[in-house]
């Protein structure tokens, strides 16, 4: 990629790919389920560091429980040492063995511990590691003749975004940062257009076949990939996206409306989805159409489960759950030096709640346990 005429010489890419299963009715059958995406993060994919640390902790929990019988159905997952094995190749393409690796978080950051999981396996591998907030960066960052990234006397290999997700993460300070990160040597995880892809607009025009003919793909690669994409509507002003209100209208309660937004509980259903596009019909100025999508809304089989959140009191509840995949990559150019499955997170949240997000506050992190579909239940809550 080129910023102001610069070339990077590395691509990082660390992405999580979200998926729910989605059935009407009572689950008998594999063949009654449909895996479908929910959606692609491109940046900040969160909880790979916690997910590496919740298998031995559920390990523990069927062991005291006395359930050992399923502890060896629980399949093994460390996601963080692929993210930290991506981190560490991009830095030895850069060819300088001091060089930083710097993670951009929050000023007041939640997420620290699922990040600190990142610094330690770093630190075990004599990694150099600092973090830094888009203010701190403001007053230490800058760049040589060369382009190279330095805070400080440190020069820096590879850029890790934890914040900048959200618009309201950036103001004059945050924007002059990120220009300044972007038109450096350093590998940026994600560089800008990767952050844009993961946008729910592109997700929305990857669905077409005529997208992704256009990237090269073959015919079983795009219908493979359309296997796992659900239906998802543009908003735009004209005849498509009229058509696709009028749907969401007749029927609020088989679509979700989705701003572009990542984080979690940014998303509309039922009547909230129907005030915002009703709105504006009586002279107002109503919604920016194009700032949203459309997508079928999934109804994923439940199971009983306990959800363990901070001054909730805790019981049995019908629970949905949320399978994100955690993949990395590495590149120098047209060449892929790295391209690997690191491992998976698997969200949970009660039946009752509409929208998900952890750090919102309305899902928990959990782990599959794989069975048979024809076996009888294993554990009963």
């Amino acid at each position: 990629m080129k910023v102001d005429g610069i070339t990077k010489p590395v691509t990082l890419g660390i992405i999580r790919s979200d998926y729910m299963l989605d059935s009407e009715g009572t689950v008998k059958h594999l063949d009654d389920m449909v895996l479908w995406q929910v959606e692609l993060n491109t940046i900040a994919a969160s909880f790979g560091g916690v997910a590496s640390k919740m298998l031995s902790l559920h390990r523990h929990v069927l062991r005291s429980a006395g359930l050992h019988h399923l502890i060896d159905l629980m399949p093994d997952n460390n996601p963080i040492a692929g993210i930290a094995d991506a981190i560490i190749c991009a830095r030895k393409l850069y060819k300088n063995p001091q060089a930083l690796v710097l993670l951009v978080c929050h000023e007041f950051e939640r997420n620290v511990f699922d990040q600190n999981c990142l610094h330690y396996i770093l630190q075990e591998r004599d990694v150099p590691f600092v973090r830094k907030t888009f203010a701190e960066l403001d007053q230490q960052a800058r760049l040589d003749d060369k382009r190279s990234l330095y805070i400080g006397q440190k020069e820096v290999a590879v850029v890790y975004y934890r914040t900048g997700y959200d618009p309201q993460q950036y103001d004059e300070v945050a924007w002059r940062v990120r220009r300044i990160l972007e038109r450096s040597l350093a590998a940026c995880c994600p560089d800008i257009p990767t952050q844009l892809a993961g946008t729910k607009k592109v997700q929305q025009k990857l669905t077409s076949p005529d997208e992704l003919s256009s990237l090269g793909l073959s015919g079983t690669c795009i219908a493979r990939l359309q296997q796992t994409f659900t239906t998802i509507h543009g908003l735009d002003e004209g005849e498509e996206g009229d058509m696709a209100v009028q749907k969401a209208l007749a029927n609020p309660d088989q679509y979700v409306l989705k701003p572009q937004r990542e984080g979690g509980g940014n998303n509309l259903y039922d009547e909230d989805m129907v005030r915002v596009l009703t709105s504006g019909r009586d002279g107002e100025r109503g919604m920016d159409r194009a700032a949203y999508i459309l997508m079928h809304r999934f109804r994923p089989p439940s199971s009983r489960n306990v959800v363990i959140c901070p001054g909730a009191p805790c019981h049995v509840q019908p629970c949905v759950s949320e399978l994100g995949v955690f993949g990395s990559y590495v590149r120098c150019g047209t060449e892929m030096i790295l391209n690997n499955c690191c491992g998976h997170l698997l969200r949970s949240k009660s039946l009752a709640l509409k929208d998900g997000g952890v750090m919102a506050g309305n899902a928990a992190l959990n782990n599959p346990c794989l069975v048979p579909m024809s076996a009888q239940p294993l554990l009963k809550l």
